[in-house]
Order: structure tokens, then sequence, then C-alpha cells
């Protein structure tokens, strides 16, 4: 179960990534704007928040702050489809670099 957790995590950080120019061709992103979502959008609460989150799950249920965490990505995740512009973008991006961050550090626990 966690490789599987773990497989739909780096999948989510990647398609990004592969899907970067129809992306940008459809909300009209600059090149800025486009490094922007995938790095300091996702990256700024991802690793902030990635050692609290181990320290919940360390003193609570592992199970659960992955499966909280699975559900908070794939909101946001699913949300980042939705979205009709730059900072609405970012902002979903922001709520997945949260949720990514719960489900990695507990599963190497």
């Amino acid at each position: 179960m966690l490789l599987l957790v773990y497989t739909f995590n780096f999948l989510d950080r990647q398609i990004l990534g592969i899907l970067a120019q129809p992306i940008k061709a459809d909300l009209g992103l600059s090149d800025t704007q486009l490094g922007a979502l995938g790095g300091i959008a996702f990256a700024l609460l991802y690793s902030t928040l990635a050692i609290p989150l181990a320290l919940v799950a360390d003193r609570t249920s592992r199970s659960w702050v992955i499966t909280i965490s699975l559900t908070v990505w794939s909101g946001f995740t699913a949300l980042c489809g939705l979205a009709t512009g730059f900072w609405q973008l970012f902002l979903f991006r922001l709520g997945v670099g949260v949720g990514e961050a719960g489900g990695v550090a507990p599963s190497y626990a």
C-alpha cells in the first residue's frame, strides 16, 4: 500500500512537468509563472510542513496521517484541473504540497 501511495505521490509531482506546454498554452502563462508553479508553489509548503507532519505521524497514527494527506493532495490535484488562471493554480499547487508533505515522511517511518 505504501508503494502505491508513494508512486502516486511521485507521479503527481511530475505531472506538471509532463503537461507544461499544454498548461502554459491553455492558461496563457509565461515561463516565469510556469517555473513558479513547478518550483516555489509546490516546494514552499512541501518542505516546511514535512517535519511537523512527520512528528504528528510519530505521535499519532501514521496510517491516518497518510490517509488524510492522500485525500488532501488528491483533492487539490483535482482542483488544479479546474484552475482558470495563474493565481488559482498557484494556490492549488500550495495545497498539493501540503498534502504530499504528509505522505512521504510517514511512509519512510
